[in-house]
């Protein structure tokens, strides 16, 4: 199964992450608690959206959400 890596109060913000470990060569997926986007009114979950990835990608994935993942500033 996938690891849950970090979680995120936005579909958006997990979208993100995803796309920044996918350029790292890490396959990532969000999962989300929204009704898969059809019901984006429903407040989410306590996990809100969340990055998952393989048991093996999981420190590489967490050593770069933490260096990249912070934004811009």
């Amino acid at each position: 199964g996938l690891i849950n890596i970090a979680s995120y109060g936005s579909r958006t913000q997990a979208e993100m992450m995803v796309e920044l470990l996918r350029n790292e060569g890490i396959d990532a997926i969000t999962e989300v608690d929204d009704a898969g986007g059809l019901r984006p009114d429903i407040p989410m979950g306590m996990g809100g959206a969340k990055v998952l990835v393989r048991p093996e990608d999981e420190e590489r994935a967490r050593e770069i959400l933490e260096h990249g993942g912070d934004g811009e500033d």
